[in-house]
């Protein structure tokens, strides 16, 4: 039987023979648990109700884009929202070492199995044992749209929060562009970032009526709101 994903946990409880026992491509992609929380809302935080009904009226959107500076509150709104409408989600929190595709793909199948194991095996096997992801975008990132056309019969959104970090040069940014353009039908994807992305094919998904969009100015506190 194929070895899951080894986590944080496994090698704290079992020392390094856990990692010692892991097929080579895995020593480095250990899953970080943290980054796959939603934040809580904690203290006074003003209920942005204006942006939340705009959410709400716009959450059949395939693309949602939520892009403004460090400080305006673009992860507060989508833990309130979330929390308020109570849907199946999995939110991955971006740094700049999840550039690497091997560890991002990691991540967001390790999201998905937190809400149900198995949910990816077919492209968790792909990642796991592909060195070179990287050449080969089009079967994994098909056999992940795949395997989600195939398993979500509900709505499910997938929240990238401050996509910014990723770098430039990742390609993450092909693969992740290849997903949306092939999105599942039950699938919806939350982009936070302080930069709006430069996917090539967004001016096609924005004339289909693909894209929800908040930027900075919607954003700020209008005089209803201070």
């Amino acid at each position: 039987m194929l070895s899951d994903i080894a986590d944080v946990q496994d090698i704290s409880e079992n020392g390094t023979d856990a990692l010692s026992n892991m097929p080579r491509s895995q020593e480095s992609l250990i899953v970080l648990r943290t980054k796959l929380i939603l934040p809580e809302t904690k203290g006074k935080i003003i209920e942005r109700n204006r942006l939340l009904a705009l959410l709400h009226d716009n959450k059949d959107k395939e693309i949602m884009l939520i892009i403004a500076d460090a400080g305006y509150g673009k992860t507060t709104l989508i833990s309130q929202w979330v929390n308020n409408i109570g849907c199946a989600n999995v939110f991955y929190a971006l740094s700049e070492e999840d550039s690497s595709l091997d560890l991002f793909l990691t991540h967001l199948i390790a999201g998905f199995e937190q809400l149900e194991q198995d949910f990816l095996k077919r492209t968790k096997e792909l990642v796991t044992y592909n060195k070179e992801l990287k050449n080969n975008i089009g079967t994994v990132m098909g056999t992940l749209v795949n395997e989600l056309q195939d398993k979500c019969k509900k709505d499910y959104y997938i929240i990238l929060d401050d996509y910014h970090a990723i770098t430039e040069s990742s390609v993450v940014h092909e693969a992740l562009h290849y997903f949306i353009d092939h999105l599942p039908t039950k699938l919806h994807i939350i982009i936070a970032s302080r930069v709006l992305p430069s996917f090539p094919a967004l001016i096609k998904w924005r004339s289909k009526q693909r894209v929800f969009e908040l930027g900075r100015q919607d954003l700020c506190f209008n005089s209803m709101e201070i």
